[in-house]
């Protein structure tokens, strides 16, 4: 199903699904997102991140570093997605 849904604000968004099983599904999804949109609650299902960046990196950091021989390249190429606070110091 493809479909082009107006939300409140004017915006046009495209509504987009695959594998549904008969005609009649499909324009039901159509008109429930439809609806949606028009209430307001299309699209304001987002969720949130379980983890930060900074996060992941303390748990991948110890093992990359004893585990991997390109341990320096992986943290020159973190380096930028860190804040300063959870960037891995050099070792030795």
């Amino acid at each position: 199903m493809d479909a082009w849904v107006v939300d409140r604000n004017g915006r046009h968004v495209r509504f987009r699904q695959k594998r549904i099983p008969t005609k009649e599904q499909a324009l039901t999804v159509a008109a429930k997102a439809r609806t949606e949109s028009f209430e307001g609650t299309f699209l304001v299902r987002r969720r949130l991140p379980r983890h930060t960046v900074a996060e992941l990196w303390k748990t991948y950091a110890p093992a990359a570093e004893r585990d991997n021989d390109s341990w320096a390249s992986d943290r020159g190429r973190a380096k930028h997605l860190l804040p300063t606070s959870a960037r891995c110091r050099p070792t030795g």
